[in-house]
């Protein structure tokens, strides 16, 4: 899998390029799916495959004061699904 810091022009509220991933993704028509969104806490992330059939993730790394913690003040990874709809949204709120 290519791993790829995702950087891009339109940016959501919360500072994520991910809703601009998105949105050029669906505006692009392209006709190759997302495969998964995920929410690692520390990270987004969108998965899809290049027309070669090679795993990419598109992930941006949220600021270090957003990373979700344990209450021993350990970090605390997780994988929730991410909601592109949310995402999308925050785009709208801009």
């Amino acid at each position: 899998m290519t791993l790829v810091s995702a950087e891009a022009s339109a940016e959501g509220t919360s500072g994520s390029p991910l809703p601009g991933l998105v949105v050029e993704h669906v505006q692009l028509g392209t006709k190759i799916p997302l495969e998964g969104a995920s929410d690692h806490g520390v990270s987004e992330a969108l998965y899809l495959r290049d027309p070669d059939d090679n795993g990419v993730e598109l992930y941006w790394d949220r600021p270090k004061e957003m990373w979700p913690q344990k209450p021993d003040g350990s970090l605390r990874m997780v994988t929730n699904p991410l909601d592109l709809h949310d995402l999308l949204a925050e785009l709208d709120r801009e």
